[in-house]
This record gives C-alpha cells, structure tokens and sequence, in this order.
C-alpha cells in the first residue's frame, strides 16, 4: 500500500507543475515579449511536442515495462527546463526553449496500477484528489505569490516539485521492486 501513497505524493508535485503550466501559459509567454495573440499561437508547439513526447513515452513504457523510469526521466527534464528557465532571465528565446523541457516533464505520471480492484479503485480516486489539489496550490503560487515577469518563485517551487516526483517515482520503484506485489515493477 506505500507505492500508492507513493505516488498520491508524486501527483499532487505533478498537478501544481501541470496546472500551473496549463493554466498559465499564455500568461508566461506574453511576458516573453510576444502579444495576447502571438502568444495563444506560440503555446500550440509546445501542446503538440507533448502531446507526441506522451505519446512516446506511454508506449516505450509499456513496451519494456519500465514506468518508473519513465517518470524519472521525464520529471528530470521537466527540471532542467525549470531550471534553465531560471538561468536565463534576460533571454526570453531562452525562456520559451525551456519550455519544450518543462512541458514533456509535467506529462509524465503513469496511471496507478495496483492490485485488487479496490485498491486500483482508491488509488485512482487519491490520484484525482490530490492532482486537484496541487492544481489549487498552482493557482496560489504562479497567481499570487510569484508575480511576472520573472515568475522566479513559480520557477523554483516547481523545480523541487519536479525532484520531489523523481523522489517519490524512485522510492516507489525500490519498493516494488523488492516483491510482493504481485510482481508488478513500476
């Protein structure tokens, strides 16, 4: 039952990162010196990066049954790109290629997979909880405590978020790899 709050930990990292970025990407991207409009257009490539980097990642997971793994590396890239974001302060073409990082990162929290029936059921249902939940502590963070157009404090707490998935992923994995789960490794 601990990779399950294992990864309840790792969603609600995940759904502040995620909801942050959703929600307030074109926020982000005016600040970069584009208009409200450019920057509606300038959102769309970094959806559809993810959306196929997703697609990639679910289907070299399955492939090798390695979802751990695939979490970690894709947290960690979301990390660089918040930290690169950071770095380059003063070079908004910097800022937006940071975010083809960041994006990738936030997508990358498997579905529970526990076993039996009720367990998958109350880890789903802890998922979407704790998702929302950082989705809410995302709305306080990029709306009122980090304000444009450094969004430096945003960048920093998202960034620990970020570590604190590879943290929970790779705990998780340790745990599951030692058996007794019904042979399932993350």
């Amino acid at each position: 039952m601990v990779h399950v709050w294992l990864r309840v930990g790792a969603a609600l990292h995940n759904g502040a990162t995620l909801s942050g970025l959703a929600y307030f990407l074109p926020s982000i991207v005016v600040y970069l010196g584009y208009t409200s409009n450019e920057a509606q257009l300038m959102s769309v490539p970094l959806f559809a990066a993810c959306f196929f980097l997703s697609i990639a990642s679910s289907y070299l997971s399955d492939k090798y049954h390695k979802r751990g793994l695939t979490i970690i590396l894709f947290a960690l890239l979301g990390t660089a790109g918040f930290f690169l974001f950071l770095a380059s302060a003063n070079h908004p073409h910097t800022r937006y290629t940071s975010l083809f990082l960041t994006f990738p990162g936030t997508y990358s929290i498997a579905p529970p997979l526990a076993s039996p029936y009720t367990t998958r059921a109350t880890a789903i249902a802890l998922l979407t909880v704790s998702t929302t939940c950082g989705g809410i502590l995302a709305t306080w963070v990029l709306g009122e405590l980090s304000r444009a157009p450094g969004f430096r404090v945003a960048a920093w707490l998202c960034s620990v978020l970020q570590v604190g998935i590879v943290g929970c992923a790779g705990v998780c994995w340790m745990v599951l790899s030692r058996g007794g789960h019904g042979g399932y490794v993350l």
